[in-house]
């Protein structure tokens, strides 16, 4: 049975918040995450094509300073341009690596 590893399940687990995974369950998810590897980390954050994902990871991860954080370059990452807006009506903010 194939498995996702731990950062491409976190990396997925994001792309269904708010929709079909709530953010306080992201947030008991990133909480438990001190284990992410770095590098494949990077990798799956360079391949990854959605803006909202990318920048919801580095909330996530800048909020729950693990030690992997360090290790993440955010200027290597295309966050693109312009505010998101995850839930209808709610102030946005620009989002900074």
């Amino acid at each position: 049975m194939a498995m996702s590893s731990p950062e491409r399940a976190l990396l997925e687990t994001i792309d269904e918040t708010p929709n079909h995974e709530s953010f306080h369950n992201l947030d008991v998810l990133f909480q438990s995450m001190g284990n992410v590897r770095p590098k494949l980390m990077m990798q799956f954050l360079q391949m990854c094509r959605s803006i909202k994902t990318k920048r919801l990871f580095f909330v996530f991860a800048d909020r729950h300073a693990h030690a992997w954080r360090k290790y993440i370059d955010g200027t290597a990452i295309d966050l693109g341009s312009g505010d998101r807006m995850l839930v209808e009506g709610a102030s946005c903010t620009s989002v900074t690596a």
